[in-house]
């Protein structure tokens, strides 16, 4: 694995996978079920135009001390994730984190994701890792950063503009009005902060095929486990009114 760019907000690491394993993780993607991001209500962070991408099946961290790829049967997929583990914690991009999310994507031709930041109020950064066979800049699906001079959102501005906004939004954007633009390059880690706002151009001849995740706060990891001791104690105190009797752990 080479480190290629270090910016502000931004790591990219290229070569990450041997080409056996490269070649292994793309037939194993190949056999997961994959589901429209938009089954029942609309999940709004995809604006209208950006279509419907999909996604498999996400991995969520384990417990503390525990590595993720731990919970991943494939060993080219469990290669990935110690990779992204390792250089993560090595790069100097972002706080300690607690553990962190993978699932594959594929932007299919017509989708895209508009401009956001990865909530910096839950997770301490997120990546991108590129795994088609080949991508050419004219195929679209780039990931194109704001330069970390550009202002936050407006208070006016909606948080998440759907159909609204984005007039307001161009207009905060134009200052400076530049940023980076990073090719889908296979075999490529990308890292971003949790301040970095960016967004993924219109793929035109997919499909665009990653595994991302993002890497969580330690706040956000205890509430987490909060919530599910939480849940759990909930079912247990159901099933006992039911009289169900309770499966050991």
């Amino acid at each position: 694995m080479t480190l290629t760019l270090s910016t502000e907000d931004i790591r990219v690491f290229d070569e990450v996978l041997s080409p056996e394993d490269f070649a292994g993780l793309r037939r194993h993607i190949n056999e997961l079920p994959f589901h429209g991001i938009h089954r029942g209500d609309r999940r709004k962070i995809w604006r209208i135009q950006d279509g419907h991408p999909l996604a498999g099946p996400m991995y969520s961290p384990p417990p503390p001390g525990v590595p993720i790829s731990s919970d991943v049967g494939d060993l080219s997929f469990a290669r990935l994730l110690d990779e992204i583990e390792d250089h993560s914690r090595t790069a100097g991009l972002m706080e300690e984190f607690h553990g962190f999310t993978a699932a594959p994507w594929v932007y299919r031709n017509g989708t895209g994701l508009g401009p956001h930041v990865d909530g910096k109020n839950h997770y301490n950064g997120s990546y991108i890792y590129y795994l088609h066979k080949s991508w050419h800049a004219v195929q679209g699906g780039l990931l194109l950063v704001l330069d970390s001079g550009t202002d936050p959102k407006y208070p006016e501005e909606p948080e998440l503009p759907w159909l609204d906004g984005n007039e307001l939004e161009a207009r905060r954007q134009a200052a400076p009005g530049h940023g980076r633009v990073i090719l889908p390059k296979p075999n490529r880690l990308v890292l971003l902060s949790a301040r970095a706002e960016h967004m993924i151009t219109t793929v035109t001849r997919g499909p665009r095929l990653t595994v991302a995740g993002f890497f969580y706060r330690s706040d956000t990891r205890r509430s987490m486990f909060e919530g599910h001791i939480a849940a759990r104690d909930k079912a247990v105190e159901i099933m006992r009114k039911l009289h169900v009797p309770e499966e050991d752990d």
